[in-house]
C-alpha cells in the first residue's frame, strides 16, 4: 500500500527530525506526566496509524486508517474538547475502498480536582456523517456505496491515575449511537481502550494499550492488545511524544479484522 508506506516514511522522518533537535536538558516531571495524559491541561496535536498487514479469513487483504486529532483544554483545563478526523484505505482482493470518515467531537469535563492522582473526565460526543469515500470492485467504481447521511451521538469517559512516577494507566470508554438514520443504516457501538505506560527513565517508557470495539447492532466483536515502546523529548518549546506498538488479536467474531495492526504515532503538545 504506497499510501501507507509514504505516511510510515514521513513519521519516520518527524520521529529522526525530533531526536536531532532535542532540547538539552531534559524534560520535567510535569512535562512527563502530561505526555501520555489524555486529560492533561495541554494543547495537543497527534497523528496515529493503524496498519493492519493481515486479515482474519481474507487472503491478500490490507487496511490503513489515519487518525488526525487535535485536543484543546479550555476553563482552566476542566474541560477538554477533542476532535479527530478518520483518513482510511483497504485493499481486498477485488476491491478497494478509501475515504474520510465522519469527524468525531467529545467534550469531556474533569469531575476531579485536576491536581489530583486519579483524573475523572466524561462528556458528550457527537461523529458527523462520513465526509467522502469511494469504492470499486474488479476496477468498476461502486455508487452510493457509502451514502449513509446519519448522525451519532453518545458519551465519553476518560480515566488516568499518575499517582506513581513509574507505573500509569487509565482508559477511554466511548458509546454512540445513530440518529435520524434508516433503521438497517443504524448503530449501537462501544469502544473501550485500557492503556498503561511503564517509565524507564529519561523519556522513554513501555505502553499497552488495545480498543475493544462492540457493535452491537451487527453482533460483531474485536477485542486486541499491544505492547510497544514509546519515546518522549522536548524540542523548542514543544514536547513531542513518539511511539510504536504492535497490537494482536485475542477475541474476533468475524472474517475481517486484523490479525496483528502496527499502530504508531506521534503527538505534539505545545
Amino acid at each position: 500500500m504506497r499510501k501507507t508506506f509514504l505516511l510510515a516514511l514521513s513519521l519516520m522522518t518527524l520521529a529522526f527530525s525530533a531526536l536531532a533537535q532535542e532540547k538539552k536538558g531534559g524534560l520535567t516531571e510535569e512535562e512527563l506526566k502530561k505526555a501520555n495524559n489524555p486529560l492533561a491541561n495541554i494543547t495537543a496535536f497527534s497523528i496515529h496509524n493503524y496498519y493492519s498487514p493481515s486479515l482474519r479469513g481474507v487472503d491478500g487483504g490490507s487496511t490503513n486508517a489515519t487518525m488526525l486529532r487535535m485536543a484543546k483544554p479550555l476553563a482552566e483545563g476542566k474541560l477538554l474538547v477533542r476532535a479527530t478526523l478518520p483518513v482510511f484505505n483497504a485493499d481486498i482482493p477485488g476491491s478497494t475502498t478509501s475515504g474520510l470518515g465522519g469527524v468525531n467531537v467529545f467534550a469531556t469535563y474533569t469531575i476531579t480536582d485536576p491536581s489530583a492522582g486519579t483524573l475523572i473526565g466524561i462528556g458528550p460526543m457527537v461523529t458527523s456523517p462520513m465526509l467522502s469515500g469511494t469504492m470499486s470492485v474488479d476496477g468498476n467504481e461502486v455508487e452510493d456505496a457509502f451514502d449513509d447521511s446519519s448522525w451519532r451521538l453518545g458519551g465519553a469517559l476518560v480515566i488516568f491515575n499518575a499517582k506513581s512516577k513509574i507505573v500509569q494507566y487509565g482508559g477511554l470508554i466511548t458509546y454512540e449511537h445513530s440518529v435520524g438514520s434508516d433503521i438497517e443504516k443504524s448503530t449501537s457501538q462501544a469502544i473501550i481502550q485500557p492503556f498503561m505506560m511503564l517509565q524507564l527513565g529519561k523519556g522513554t517508557y513501555l505502553r499497552s494499550s488495545g480498543s475493544t470495539v462492540l457493535d452491537f447492532t451487527n453482533a460483531d466483536y474485536f477485542a486486541p492488545v499491544g505492547m510497544g515502546i514509546g519515546k518522549v523529548l522536548k524540542v523548542g518549546d514543544s514536547v513531542i511524544n513518539m511511539f510504536f506498538e504492535p497490537q494482536y488479536t485475542v477475541y474476533s467474531n468475524k472474517e475481517g479484522h486484523s490479525n496483528i495492526q502496527l499502530f504508531s504515532g506521534i503527538n505534539f503538545q505545545f
